[in-house]
């Protein structure tokens, strides 16, 4: 599938900027091989870096640059589909007043995609600088009716999507840490895609979550990469950093006024691991029979 969307966004680009450009034919080849380096990023990645397809083994540098031509080739192809809406309606227009399109529409449709690719650039520069930093904290106040007594007020803190890999290292989780335990939290929660790649590879990565801490307890459910990941060995792996998994099943915290329960990931049942289920996870809880 991701084969067929980089062929896609390939040929797609190809024929709407750089064919319709004053440009000899080897310029044109050039920048179709950098089109198609950018395309097929992940296929050429796991061709470079080992087993991993989400998690290739190469310098930080080398996937940096790879993620921001992918994500200004892909925003630049979203771009270029609204500017084609917008020029098959003028060509529509031009068709009902029985006039042609000159040389002039081809020289501006041109300068239209030079000004889209520079905003696709500029907005992958941005959305880089933000993915690779440390996250901002969003507080949000939930209401609960018939809240016990001693559940008002509780503080969750909920940690997700880290995806420690080749760029997200054990200098962010730190960091990210930290954050968390500034925000004295009754409990941590974490939602899941701990990683992409091996315990061998990023255990160490991961470490700084030892040092999350929480009035009642660490807890975390696995997301869809853990399975593509080594799932055993990171279920085995996470529980010695004081992270509580739960899979399908509850515990009761926060000083016994709070039931939590966990869910395993959907990709679970297809990978032999059993399939997620809400009431599984409830099974036994108060006000549940057993």
């Amino acid at each position: 599938m991701i084969l067929i969307f980089g062929a896609l966004l390939a040929v797609y680009v190809f024929c709407r900027a750089i064919l319709p450009l004053r440009l000899k034919w080897g310029w044109k080849a050039l920048l179709a091989v950098l089109l198609a380096v950018a395309a097929f990023k992940f296929h050429l990645l796991h061709l470079f870096g080992g087993p991993m397809f989400f998690s290739p083994v190469l310098p930080e540098g080398v996937l940096l640059a790879a993620a921001w031509l992918f994500s200004v080739l892909f925003l630049f192809f979203f771009l270029l589909l609204a500017a084609d809406a917008a020029r098959l309606l003028y060509l529509l227009v031009l068709f009902c007043l029985r006039k042609k399109r000159t040389e002039r529409f081809r020289v501006i449709g041109n300068r239209v995609n030079l000004v889209l690719l520079a905003y696709a650039a500029v907005l992958a520069t941005v959305g880089m600088v933000g993915g690779t930093g440390v996250p901002r904290v969003k507080e949000e106040t939930v209401s609960v009716n018939h809240l016990p007594d001693g559940a008002d007020g509780l503080a969750v803190a909920v940690l997700a999507d880290l995806h420690v890999d080749g760029i997200t290292r054990a200098d962010r989780i730190r960091k990210i840490v930290e954050r968390t335990n500034a925000l004295n939290p009754d409990i941590v929660i974490i939602a899941g895609d701990f990683v992409d790649g091996t315990v061998p590879v990023h255990g160490d990565d991961l470490r700084p979550l030892a040092d999350l801490k929480a009035r009642y307890g660490v807890f975390g459910v696995p997301g869809n990469h853990e399975y593509y990941s080594g799932y055993e060995e990171w279920m085995e792996f996470l529980p010695t950093l004081g992270i509580r998994m739960l899979h399908n099943e509850h515990v009761q915290t926060g000083g016994g006024a709070v039931v939590l329960a966990g869910v395993t990931d959907p990709v679970a049942g297809s990978m032999g691991k059993g399939e997620p289920g809400i009431r599984k996870a409830r099974a036994g809880g108060p006000g549940k029979g057993g």
